[in-house]
């Protein structure tokens, strides 16, 4: 009788060992998940969010420009960039004046799309008559430069750097874009890795 209490209390014991043993492997395992986020995956989830899908935009006006060519051409070379590119073109026209005086009448300028202007307008946004709004860059993840961790080694935040990214159109404006620097702070929900917000960094 002593010798099967002596074994119920010993398979016991060893059952409890192994419940604390798995217990305290599951919190270890938990904790690794938790404590670890790989450059690749920190890359992954940033361009993930929601600011990696912005684009930057011009806005393209079609139509008659109150100003003469030459002052166009001077003041506002994104029609100069897209005559380049075979999407407008521009010409000098003559606003009579209401009165009938010809010394009084203006020049002015007309632009409007060519038949690939046309094509390449399917692309774009008509915010308004005469009015197109174009994507010129969208954000590009630059580099991940450190992934932050608390004092006891739990992670809070991915630094990183981005850029605008000019598509043919940019390039052809020649806008130059320096690279910036943000903070992205993170929650870990149990499952995955969310990001909370982002905020530039000087």
């Amino acid at each position: 009788m002593a010798k099967s209490r002596h074994h119920d209390l010993l398979a016991k014991l060893l059952s409890g060992l192994a419940f604390l043993m798995m217990c305290s492997l599951a919190a270890r395992a938990g904790s690794l998940v938790y404590d670890d986020l790989s450059t690749e995956e920190a890359a992954r989830l940033l361009k993930s969010h929601e600011m990696f899908a912005a684009l930057q935009t011009i806005k393209l006006n079609t139509g008659t420009i109150q100003a003469k060519l030459s002052d166009v051409e001077r003041y506002q070379p994104k029609y100069v960039a897209f005559k380049s590119m075979g999407l407008v073109e521009l010409a000098t026209i003559t606003i009579e004046s209401p009165d009938k005086d010809s010394k009084k009448n203006t020049e002015a300028t007309r632009v409007w799309l060519t038949e690939r202007g046309i094509r390449e307008s399917a692309a774009w946004m008509l915010e308004k008559e005469n009015e197109w709004v174009v994507a010129i860059a969208d954000r590009r993840l630059v580099e991940v430069i450190k992934i932050h961790k608390d004092d006891e080694g739990r992670i809070h935040g991915i630094e990183f750097s981005w850029t605008w990214a000019p598509n043919k159109i940019g390039e052809a404006l020649k806008f130059s874009y320096p690279n910036e620097r943000a903070y992205a702070k993170l929650a870990y929900d149990g499952k995955d890795w969310k990001i909370v917000s982002i905020r530039a960094l000087g």
